[in-house]
């Protein structure tokens, strides 16, 4: 009461502050920031870097990977796209969803521009400066497009003046230039020229940059004054230019204007063009600051370029894109959807509550609406769709706490008690279930508020604004309804009962006899809508309702601009034919300016071109799009085009796209085939692409040093040449104007720059000729990719694919996922999801990440309301039931299921347990009073039918508006919160009270009769179970044990290691290649012919053709020849002797091999065992060290330890622990290592170490067998001296034998058939003295082996006497190691009971505790450091292990 009476005495400052906060929303209104949409956080970025020149391997090497290293290093980067080109790279940044402040994300790019400065360095010169863009989600609001001259620097020249102006406006952000044709000023002198004048391009360059320098000369006094001092330090117009002499060799001067032509002209090569309706253009994004009205700025805008067009008459500045007229439209027609709700929701009710109640309470609502719309204004709100149609939502949920207090009010007056007796007993009575029921609603938003990401960020309006209002709404209802209800209701007539209290009761003597029914059926209704669920056609968010269409025209990755450009033209020409269009307007080699908010950007991209399209009439926009599409696919040949509607919501690149990422060439060609097969035969795809072009072709000019070193020239040089006649050579800024120009000049002109021209220009002229540059370079052409795509540091290539209408893109992506999983991609070979599927899981895993916050805040509100598990618990029953309604209103409106849609659901459950909160305290009420649980329920009813009802006609109504616009983005919510609130109201009349009935309801006392349980049946099932048990227990693959293996196990295992059988294979092909030889030298060779001869003079009558009588003038001949070498002196007394010295040589290798390979394992093996040993010693030490501390607990208890000194061992025994984590994660590297070792794939448990003894070292007295790579190396000198007998033995004569029988039937000899044998002798005692040089070679590597072999006796005995030394060593320190461990474990028991009587303290224990820890872990290290040694020692003299 005492709430009450403060509410009562303070009514007058209650109305002033409420009309204070009424007035400053109407102000706000007027003054608010007005946009189309919602801004996104600055969680994009693009870096550009460009590297003139370069191909694609040199931009992923020099730019790339370096870029990637330093950028993998802040963790705010959520993903790194880079795609590189010859000559850019393009780094796409995402920065982590959870930066939600404006300083966060801030300070990571800080980070991230931080890292790149970092690297600068490691970049190679000549790079131009990087540019990271970190506002790429900055809509430019107003396009403009000048046109009227072809001329495109002297538009350029105009637009600079239009832009001046434009900067004026302080609105104004910045003004981006579009299609910036960068102008340079051209020196063009023909090669030719320069050579015949003796002009070489570094002298021409020098000279000009030491005439266009910027060197400040100084300063000195002038009297008393300081005076500047000034040169002629740079050019300062053109004609300076023309008229810089230039000193020729001879002494003779000559002008620049002599030898050629100065002229300003656009940069070569074009990077963008623009046309504008079938005009050159070029162009202007003017982007607006934040917070500002936007249709006062558009105004504004349209003033400045009306004034600019009256003084420039002859050009036509046009306004392409307007973003402000957008705003003004759409917030036109929401505001008019939100007085619509209004006014719909009066007149519900007048019509349901009577007129005087009726009125009040629509007034009371756009009060509160313009009260939250002055405190969300106050605190930076921006009005756009998406806050103007939260204010409509809203107004569903916030007449609820209204109508709730002033029925109160009008029943008790109505009963007979006074009105201010009613006020006060109304408020005491709601505050706390209203405080309740307003907590629960606002705990359904608290998912929508604390999600994170770029859907989140697009609607965050709508749960700050339903937030907002509520609450205003709760504080309205309790301080300001009241106050109102006492000035304006007065008592009814007494009529009859309603019609809403008769049929409230009729439903709530009808609930208890059907409570189970009505459960089970909500069940069953639920389990149908779940099923229903996967047939509604889903979509994360819907296209825009623009007049606009993109048309994406992409060409094979590698293309020209120049050809773009060709087929872009060939496009506009049919689109300029179709009357529909209003305007047309070309962007050749980028992607369209960012004018709406959610658009990707691709700068620097000569493949595509991209158009804006506007409709005369939107209602055409389906029949356009369906007839350009035929025209499309009929004409167009080169490229994909792809007619794309502007997307509501966070940027997406297609509806469907994967990622495929290997890092291997033929895995990623052979993938990229079989996904392009995947997506082609999907029903429902089209204008399917793929980032993975043909290639870029790159010409290289190999230079020859010898021939440039001989001309006193050098490759710089060349590279100089072949630039001046491309590109053009940069020699310095013209500085003359406004803003530096770069000076380039160029030999060669642009329409003649072909491979052909350039290799036969002139590279140097001496003073008898002039050296082409063909004379010392060699061209050739090689093919490289056009593009490298990588992601997060993974190489891959993208695809992209459009959804046909009819089919929805999460669909669509399932059925893929099904194709794709059955391919058999190689192993290096990863696939993901992009696109829709990817941000809308984000999306929703964001949302469910808040919403056990919000489960918890309502479940919280729930039991401070109730006080009971139970009661909560029948609440929450009313949860799933906001589902029921909305797949059947989904599916009859035909919308499709989005993220907004998840959005209507979350505020849904607010509503529908706000329901069911307010009935079931009513329940409670009539309960406290003693009725029984029935009448409770039907007084409820009663009670509660009709505000509840008005509650969800009323946001029904508000939400009407919405459903039934034009607007794509608002029908899917609205009709969802519509159907659901519909089903979910019905059955939470039903619901709540049944449930309540069954849980509350008294149950008579029945005796449960005890059933005898008959035990001959149970023993007839005992086989049953047994049968059971053993198909259970055979069912689970059982798993068998890791195999355990001694030293020799793993000594017999090396022996088949992948080294030692890589060796073998190399000896056999060794072997291979000598029974080759050996088949090729001395075994017989048979040879067989057939041939047909046809000397008919009718088949070739102008032939001239011997005739001779009797012969056929065709016939058939053949024969069989057999070869066989008779003496052959080089092959087979010195090549076959080479080939078997070889061969010995390899299979001594491969012997080896097998040596080292068991040396690895073994060390490997003692590794593991070293890990072992620590870890047990550590667990010792630990396990001291907790009995220790139980027991100094005990005395710690008492007083005779301290505080400090308990700590200690509480530190050592957390040090033992991290120890041991350690050595487990390095006990597992080390596993990894044996099984490599091994060749192995499965665990391995390794068993005990060997034995000293058991490694039978031997003696240094002892001989020792020579090591077998020494062996080897003697059979490789004995193969080349074989060798070399062998080239000079081809001097002697070699002696072949033929035999052979031939069959002639021509008529020419007296028998048609005969056999011959024929004895050859073949000598070459003279080859032009090659056999010389091949004999000198092969002396050569006989005398480089023996240095090899002779270094490494020398090596191996240095690393004997090294292992045998560290041998001795070794085993010293373990003899010494041992007494050290006797000593400190018997002085670790002194100390230990030194300290228990007090004659020392506890950390000389520990101290001495760990002392022995350690002493004993070196004496067991000291003991695996000897096995090591011997293992060496072995390995050094060549012994293996025969087991």
């Amino acid at each position: 009461m005492k709430f009450a009476n403060f509410v009562l005495e303070r009514k007058s400052l209650i109305f002033t502050i409420f009309t204070f906060f009424a007035l400053l929303g109407i102000l706000e209104f007027f003054v608010m920031p007005r946009e189309e949409d919602p801004r996104l956080k600055e969680r994009f970025g693009v870096l550009k870097i460009v590297y003139p020149g370069a191909t694609l391997e040199m931009m992923s090497r020099l730019v790339t990977i370096p870029t990637e290293e330093a950028l993998a290093e802040i963790p705010s980067i959520r993903t790194l796209e880079v795609r590189v080109r010859p000559e850019v790279m393009i780094a796409e940044i995402r920065l982590q969803d959870n930066l939600g402040s404006d300083q966060e994300i801030n300070d990571a790019w800080k980070r991230i521009e931080d890292a790149i400065k970092k690297i600068e360095t490691k970049y190679p010169p000549g790079l131009q400066p990087w540019d990271l863009n970190r506002r790429v989600t900055e809509q430019e609001t107003i396009l403009i497009a000048l046109t009227g001259s072809d001329d495109v620097l002297y538009l350029k020249d105009e637009i600079d003046k239009l832009r001046t102006e434009l900067l004026k406006n302080q609105n104004v952000a910045k003004v981006n230039r579009i299609a910036d044709p960068e102008e340079e000023i051209e020196i063009f002198i023909p090669k030719k020229i320069l050579e015949e004048k003796g002009i070489s391009l570094r002298f021409f360059s020098d000279w000009i940059s030491a005439a266009n320098h910027s060197i400040p000369p100084g300063t000195m006094r002038l009297n008393t004054q300081k005076a500047l001092v000034k040169t002629d330090g740079w050019f300062g117009d053109l004609p300076s230019i023309s008229q810089l002499s230039i000193p020729l060799p001879g002494g003779e001067l000559r002008s620049i204007g002599d030898l050629g032509e100065v002229k300003s002209k656009p940069k070569f090569p074009i990077t963008e063009i623009m046309r504008s309706r079938g005009s050159p253009a070029v162009g202007l994004g003017i982007v607006a600051k934040n917070n500002i009205n936007l249709v006062q700025f558009g105004e504004q805008i349209e003033l400045v370029v009306k004034k600019w067009q009256i003084k420039n008459p002859l050009l036509n500045a046009e306004i392409i894109n307007s973003q402000p007229s957008y705003v003004a439209s759409r917030l036109s027609e929401l505001g008019w959807n939100l007085f619509s709700g209004i006014l719909i929701v009066a007149l519900v009710l007048i019509s349901m509550m009577g007129f005087r109640i009726g009125i009040l309470s629509a007034i009371i609502v756009p009060v509160i609406a313009i009260i939250s719309l002055g405190i969300y204004g106050m605190f930076g709100g921006v009005l756009h769709q998406i806050s103007i149609a939260a204010f409509v939502m809203a107004l569903g949920l916030l007449i609820d706490n209204v109508i709730v207090v002033l029925e109160s009010i009008q029943e008790k007056i109505d009963e007979g008690s006074e009105l201010i007796s009613s006020v006060k007993v109304t408020i005491s009575n709601l505050a706390f279930p209203l405080f309740s029921a307003t907590g629960t609603t606002l705990a359904s938003f608290i998912p929508l508020l604390g999600s994170s990401g770029n859907s989140a960020d697009f609607t965050r309006a709508i749960p700050i604004i339903n937030m907002l209002t509520l609450s205003v709404s709760f504080l309205f209802a309790l301080l300001v309804t009241p106050l109102l209800g006492a000035i304006f209701l007065r008592p009814k007539r007494k009529t009859k009962v309603s019609y809403y209290e008769i049929v409230a009761r009729k439903i709530g003597t009808w609930i208890p006899g059907y409570a189970t029914t009505i459960l089970l059926g909500a069940v069953v209704l639920f389990l149908i809508a779940m099923a229903g669920f996967g047939s509604l056609p889903k979509k994360f968010f819907p296209d825009a309702d623009r007049d606009q269409l993109i048309l994406d025209l992409r060409l094979p990755e590698g293309t020209d601009i120049s050809k773009t450009n060709e087929v872009a033209r060939e496009v506009e020409s049919w689109l300029q034919s179709d009357k529909r269009l209003k305007s047309i307007n070309v962007f050749v080699g980028r992607t369209v300016p960012l004018f709406y908010y959610n658009l990707t950007q691709s700068p620097n991209s000569p493949q595509i071109a991209q158009f804006i399209l506007k409709l005369e009439n939107i209602k055409e926009k389906e029949v356009f799009k369906k007839d350009f599409q035929k025209i499309l696919d009929t004409k167009l040949y080169s490229g994909i085009a792809v007619l794309q509607e502007l997307k509501q919501g966070p940027p997406v690149k297609a509806p469907i796209e994967i990622r495929l990422f290997t890092e291997n060439k033929d895995d990623l060609f052979k993938s990229h085939q079989e996904i392009l097969r995947a997506l082609y035969k999907t029903k429902g795809l089209k204008d399917i692409r793929s980032d993975l072009g043909v290639g870029t072709p790159v010409l290289n000019w190999e230079s020859d040093d010898a021939s440039l070193s001989r001309y006193r020239t050098s490759r710089s040089d060349v590279t100089l040449s072949i630039l001046s006649q491309t590109r053009g050579l940069p020699i310095g800024f013209y500085r003359g104007g406004e803003r530096p120009i770069p000076i380039v000049l160029r030999t060669l002109s642009k329409d003649s720059i072909l491979p052909s021209t350039i290799s036969e220009s002139p590279l140097v002229s001496t003073r008898t000729e002039t050296l082409k540059l063909s004379s010392v370079t060699h061209l050739t052409l090689i093919w490289e990719p056009s593009l490298l795509y990588r992601r997060n540091r993974e190489t891959g290539v993208n695809f992209f694919a459009e959804v046909t209408n009819g089919y929805s893109a999460e669909a669509l992506t399932k059925m893929l996922a099904l194709r794709l999983e059955k391919i058999q991609f190689p192993e290096s070979v990863r696939w993901e999801f992009g696109g829709e599927q990817a941000e809308s899981g984000s999306a929703n895993q964001s949302l469910i990440a808040v919403a056990p916050l919000g489960m918890m805040v309502l479940i919280s509100f729930l039991l401070l309301e109730f006080g009971s598990w139970k009661k909560t618990g029948i609440i929450l029953l009313t949860v799933p039931l906001s589902m029921i309604g909305v797949v059947p209103g989904l599916l009859l409106s035909g919308k499709p299921f989005g993220f907004l849609s998840l959005l209507g659901i979350f505020a849904l459950v607010g509503i529908v347990v706000n329901n069911g909160i307010l009935l079931l305290d009513y329940i409670g009420q009539a309960t406290a009073k003693g009725d029984s649980i029935r009448i409770a329920i039907e007084f409820s009813l009663s009670k509660r039918i009709r505000p509840i009802l008005l509650t969800t006609l009323t946001t029904i109504a508000g939400l009407l508006p919405l459903a039934l616009t034009d607007a794509t983005l608002w029908p899917p919510f609205a009709w969802t919160m519509i159907s659901g609130l519909l089903v979910s109201t019905l059955l939470t009349l039903l619901v709540v009270p049944a449930a309540t009935y069954l849980a509350f309801s008294e149950k008579p006392d029945v005796k449960r009769k005890r059933k005898n349980f008959d035990l001959g049946k149970i023993r007839k099932l005992i086989p049953y179970i047994y049968i059971i048990g053993l198909i259970a227990t055979f069912s689970f693959p059982l798993q068998a044990d890791s195999p355990v293996l001694t030293w020799k196990d793993i000594v017999r295992k090396a022996e088949e290691s992948p080294r030692v059988k890589i060796a073998w294979e190399e000896w056999k092909r060794k072997n291979l290649e000598k029974e080759k030889f050996e088949h090729a030298v001395y075994y017989p060779k048979l040879g067989l012919s057939v041939e047909h001869i046809d000397r008919n003079k009718t088949l070739f009558p102008n032939a001239s053709l011997p005739v001779v009588a009797g012969i056929n003038p065709s016939y058939w001949t053949g024969g069989v020849e057999l070869q066989q070498t008779l003496f052959d002196p080089a092959n087979w007394f010195a090549v076959s002797k080479a080939l078997d010295y070889s061969e010995e040589a390899q299979r001594l290798l491969s012997y080896r091999a097998k040596e080292t390979s068991q040396s690895e394992a073994l060390l490997s093996f003692v590794t593991i065992h070293r890990i072992k040993i620590k870890k047990q010693n550590l667990m010792e030490l630990k396990q001291s060290l907790g009995i220790r501390f139980a027991e100094l607990k005990r005395l710690y208890a008492i007083g005779q330890v301290t505080e400090s000194e308990l700590f200690r061992i509480e530190q050592a025994l957390s040090q033992a622990k991290i120890s041991l984590e350690e050595l487990e994660e390095k006990e597992k590297v080390a596993g990894l290592v044996l099984r490599r070792n091994l060749g192995m794939d499965e665990d391995i448990v390794i068993g005990i170490l060997p034995k000293e003894e058991e490694l039978e070292v031997l003696r240094e007295n002892e001989e020792n067998p020579e090591r077998l790579e020494l062996v080897s190396i003697r059979k490789k000198i004995l193969a080349l001296q074989e060798k070399k007998k062998s080239i000079e033995y081809e001097a002697l004569p070699k002696l072949v034998a033929k035999g052979s029988y031939v069959y002639l039937n021509n008529n020419q000899f007296n028998t048609d058939n005969w056999g011959q044998l024929s004895l050859g002798v073949s000598v070459n005692p003279f080859d032009g003295g090659v056999r010389k040089i091949r004999i000198e070679e092969t002396e050569s590597e006989i005398r480089s082996t023996r240095e090899e072999f002779n270094d490494l006796v020398r090596a191996l005995t240095l690393e004997k006497e090294d292992s045998l030394t560290q041998v001795k060593v070794k085993k010293y320190e373990v003899s010494i190691r041992q007494t050290n461990v006797i000593k400190s474990k018997n002085a670790s028991k002194k100390e230990y009971e030194r300290s228990k009587t007090g004659k020392s303290n506890i950390n000389s224990w520990i101290d001495a505790e760990i002392l022995y820890s350690e002493e004993k872990d070196r004496y067991e290290m000291s003991k695996i450091d000897l096995i090591e040694r011997l293992i060496r020692y072995r390995n050094v003299l060549g012994i293996g292990y025969d087991i």
